[in-house]
């Protein structure tokens, strides 16, 4: 592993115990299987036929959502798959599809980008096809003739999206700029609209505009080459905690989409949604929803059954997950940086088992993760700025400061 992207990851974990934003396939213990089986049936099996579907990560808070997440995105990348991650808090109304795809826009990337942004990807990808062609000209050409009016469900969408194309092979990039900020979602933006000749959507049509724009979207990274695109939404910060009026709207909105992308042709795409249980459990409530979230005849993804809609990951032992984890920290980073510290690996890995048991032993219950992750992390790093140290009062330190955020 590279050893940059270990220490960033090493100083994001030790200080919030939250799973780092590169880097959790390294970490990711327990789930070998069910990623191998995922990467098989939607990867390559539905994406190479087109079908799109969508999944729902449920957990409590420290049961390893993002983290799951997280790693479920970088395999993507390694499939040549493009990602979009949005963290779902207040300050996101999720039955607002204006909003929720401008989000989607503006946190997604391919496989080895390292900004994220609808433009950085425009830029990323189109410069990659500019060097294997070695013919910015072959490409205008293709772009003109294959993307049309109806190359996409939303034809404002597609002619935008042809104008942002053409206008960066010619090295407009003024142009290239404009397109980029409809296409983040700036649709009644009057002065906008009128320089690019689109007609201004009204505030009554926008829900539905967006919408198609989304899907839009999908298809288009399936066009320009990619195997297909994985969205996850993470509702980390009880954004769905709102009062019942406003929860059956966005569960409306949520229904509208299951249903829409269910039928989108001409795309590969996967909606993983990570909720906690409480949010899992009113969705259940809600008719139109509970049948979407069923399972046939009783069998459940962890029984075998891939095609499952809903992943629990409450029914996974939390304690023996968070020992691995640690385990699995230590080993990754004695392999990363033995040539640089003096200790052997049996050392580590019998200090990661130690704070493991000691806070384990304190009665964390569902934050026990969390602070495992924290204490191993921060012991690791002390072996990095000062050698081999006494673990000392650390255990007794993490366990009197309880982080109660989502990993």
């Amino acid at each position: 592993m590279d050893k940059d992207l270990f220490l960033r990851a090493l100083y994001t974990m030790a200080q919030h115990g939250t799973a780092p934003a590169e880097g959790c396939k390294y970490f990711g213990v327990g789930y070998e299987n069910v990623f191998e089986a995922i990467r098989q049936k939607y990867f390559y099996e539905q994406f190479g036929r087109n079908i799109c579907a969508q999944k729902f990560v449920v957990g409590p808070y420290g049961s390893g959502k993002t983290h799951f997440l997280r790693h479920l995105m970088e395999i993507a990348r390694d499939e040549n798959c493009v990602t979009s991650e949005i963290a779902l808090n207040r300050d996101i109304d999720f039955s607002d599809k204006l909003l929720i795809y401008s989000e989607v826009v503006r946190n997604m990337k391919a496989p080895l980008q390292q900004n994220e942004g609808l433009s950085e990807f425009l830029r990323y990808t189109l410069d990659n096809m500019i060097n294997d062609t070695k013919n910015s000209q072959y490409l205008k050409e293709r772009f003109l003739r294959d993307i049309n009016d109806g190359s996409f469900k939303s034809r404002e969408f597609g002619k935008v999206i042809k104008l942002a194309i053409i206008s960066y092979l010619n090295w407009d990039i003024s142009t290239f700029d404009l397109c980029c900020d409809y296409l983040l979602g700036n649709i009644s933006d009057s002065k906008l609209c009128r320089e690019l000749g689109i007609s201004k959507v009204t505030k009554s049509a926008q829900n539905k505009r967006a919408e198609d724009m989304l899907f839009s979207l999908f298809q288009f990274v399936y066009y320009i080459g990619y195997r297909g695109i994985i969205v996850g939404f993470d509702e980390a910060e009880q954004s769905f905690n709102v009062d019942r009026k406003k929860l059956a709207k966005i569960f409306s909105t949520l229904r509208s989409l299951l249903d829409a992308i269910v039928n989108l042709k001409d795309a590969s795409a996967l909606i993983v949604y990570a909720m906690t249980n409480d949010v899992y459990e009113e969705m259940n409530k809600y008719p139109a929803l509970q049948q979407r979230l069923s399972s046939p005849y009783e069998k459940d993804f962890f029984s075998g059954n891939v095609l499952a809609p809903v992943i629990d990951l409450t029914r996974l032992d939390s304690i023996d997950l968070s020992k691995k984890i640690a385990m699995k920290i230590s080993d990754v980073f004695y392999e990363t940086f033995k040539d640089q510290i003096n200790i052997s690996k049996n050392e580590i890995l019998r200090k990661a088992d130690e704070i493991s048991e000691e806070i384990i032993k304190k009665g964390v219950s569902s934050s026990n993760k969390r602070e495992i992750t924290k204490a191993v992390c921060t012991y690791l790093l002390e072996i990095l700025e000062e050698g081999d140290i006494d673990y000392g009062n650390l255990g007794k330190i993490y366990t009197q400061n309880i982080y109660e955020d989502e990993v």
